[in-house]
């Protein structure tokens, strides 16, 4: 029989929505050293974000080991899947996969001493924020449909990837005119 037990439920935090993942440890937390092999399939909602947004177009695939170290956590393992963003310079939709690997350590919210660490309470585990906080630090902060992306025309709006624009730019910052004509030769 399989030793944790899986709770799916919508929650809202902060600016997105994700699915809680609680596992039960109650077989690993009284024994130093026991294991529990986890493998999990579970979809989350769209992030939204100061820098953007991501859509996920399919279930994230979570599997990994927890092992109780001295009364403490440790998960080892890896997060993966497929999701939706856009070119940062000419806003095409992206499809991209991503595969984050998994080293965090939990300690019992009664052992909490304030730091920065992720928490379990009493039996069960939350890999909810795990995966989210890992999925995010690893996500580039610019994505590019191609190295090679103009872009759009900041005058007129044209996407230079598609065709030219006819606009000119010759604003120059006024701190900057005298040096305008350094170069010329007379």
């Amino acid at each position: 029989m399989t030793p944790w037990i899986l709770l799916s439920i919508m929650k809202c935090v902060g600016l997105f929505e994700v699915i809680i993942v609680k596992v039960d440890i109650s077989d690993i937390v009284k024994t130093d050293g026991a294991i529990i092999e986890i493998e999990l399939v579970e979809k989350l909602k769209s992030l939204n974000f100061e820098a953007g947004s991501v859509t996920f177009n399919s279930p994230v695939r979570l599997a990994g080991r927890l092992m109780n170290v001295s009364g403490i956590i440790s998960l080892k393992g890896y997060a993966e899947t497929e999701y939706e963003v856009e070119c940062y310079r000419c806003l095409k939709n992206l499809n991209r996969n991503i595969k984050v690997k998994l080293e965090e350590e939990f300690v019992s919210t009664k052992k909490d001493d304030g730091e920065a660490v992720y928490t379990y309470d009493s039996n069960l585990l939350d890999l909810d924020k795990v995966v989210v906080d890992s999925i995010l630090l690893n996500l580039p902060l610019r994505q590019l449909c191609n190295e090679a992306c103009k872009g759009f025309c900041p005058n007129c709006g044209t996407n230079l990837n598609e065709g030219s624009c006819s606009c000119k730019d010759e604003k120059i910052n006024p701190q900057m005119e005298k040096l305008k004509d350094f170069f010329k030769f007379n």
